[in-house]
């Protein structure tokens, strides 16, 4: 396997194609800003002709980024950059102005494929390792071997058989074709006797950020929302333990015309008050420079209230108009917990309680 280095990917805002762009983080430092002299250069509002100066720390795969600019945004997952600098590991956020970008440790290979437009169909992704992961996976497909889909609950394991299974046996020349003889084997974890080479591990949501905007964009149809710059940045860095589950959900009652605002409509934070409560709370790290604390993963194994089915379930959530934070400190469970039970019971979300096609009306 290639070796794996730093990169940064800029995912908002992409390309008009739907690419997002991906630069290689070579050498010791580079500079990043809107000046053709920069190594990576960002002609878009809000960023300073030098902004940034990135660091590339020997000891470990963190970056530094040192601001380079007064009186511009300079962030690190939410915070602000003092002058100092601070530090950027796997995973975190980096706004400079107006672009948002993500340090991924990527192979050539993975890089590659993070460059390229979404997938088509209901995968919507452009989170290179998943991306490489699936184009590997679907050459291996024919030999009758099994598949291993593995990936936490809600991440979308269900979506990516459905989707390959759909594509067996089409018979045009896209690159998306997968032979007949299908074996899946769907897990949480990764098991210890899978092939690596047959093996495709969906990452959490918040582990994919660059899936975000193509997966609202995806779920609204043909009427994608226009989120607001206060919205946009504080969904992420929400830390969506429902994974995709969860953001259909968190969608379903923005445009819900009992919760939030209808179809069509500028979004802004207060649409999505899960999120804004999360966001409020983040505590900034003690050690000016730290590299923040990402989101850790929230165990959704806890024991429910007893009694509770999925006819109560749904009035508990409508009469809290479906905040999932409240409704799960209510239950006494977490919103994991929570997200598992909506699904176990079948409840996909607010849009439940009108017309199917109501969201693309």
């Amino acid at each position: 396997m290639n070796e794996r280095y730093s990169h940064l990917v800029r995912i908002h805002p992409s390309l008009p194609s739907g690419r997002a762009v991906v630069h290689p983080v070579e050498g010791a430092l580079l500079t990043l800003g809107s000046s053709a002299s920069c190594v990576v250069v960002a002609e878009l509002p809000g960023v300073a002709a030098e902004h940034v100066r990135i660091e590339r720390l020997r000891s470990s795969d963190t970056l530094v980024v040192k601001p380079l600019a007064e009186g511009v945004v300079t962030r690190v997952h939410g915070f602000d950059v003092p002058p100092s600098g601070a530090d950027l590991p796997p995973h975190a956020l980096l706004q400079v102005g107006e672009a948002i970008y993500v340090h991924r440790m990527l192979d050539d290979d993975e890089a590659r494929h993070a460059a390229l437009p979404p997938l088509p169909g209901p995968l919507t992704t452009r989170h290179g390792p998943l991306v490489a992961a699936l184009t590997r996976v679907q050459a291996l497909a024919g030999d009758g071997g099994p598949i291993w889909l593995c990936g936490p609950a809600g991440c979308g394991r269900s979506v990516v058989v459905e989707h390959m299974r759909a594509l067996a046996g089409e018979s045009s020349t896209g690159s998306w074709i997968v032979p007949i003889s299908l074996d899946f084997r769907v897990s949480g974890d990764v098991p210890a006797d899978a092939d690596p080479r047959r093996t495709v591990a969906i990452p959490r949501l918040v582990d994919r950020l660059e899936d975000l905007p193509v997966l609202i964009k995806s779920m609204c149809k043909e009427r994608p929302p226009r989120l607001m710059p206060d919205l946009y940045a504080a969904v992420l860095l929400y830390d969506w333990p429902g994974n995709v589950r969860e953001l259909r959900v968190q969608l379903e009652r923005a445009q819900h015309p009992r919760y939030g605002a209808m179809p069509g409509a500028p979004w802004t934070l207060a649409d999505f008050p899960d999120v804004a409560e999360f966001v409020a709370q983040r505590v900034r790290p003690e050690r000016p420079g730290a590299a923040p604390d990402l989101p850790p993963v929230e165990p959704s194994n806890q024991p429910l209230p007893p009694g509770l089915d999925g006819r109560s379930l749904r009035t508990h959530l409508h009469d809290r108009r479906w905040r999932l934070q409240q409704s799960a400190d209510d239950l006494g469970i977490n919103r994991a917990t929570l997200l598992k039970t909506i699904a176990r019971f079948g409840l996909r979300g607010p849009a439940d309680l009108l017309p199917r096609d109501w969201m693309a009306t």
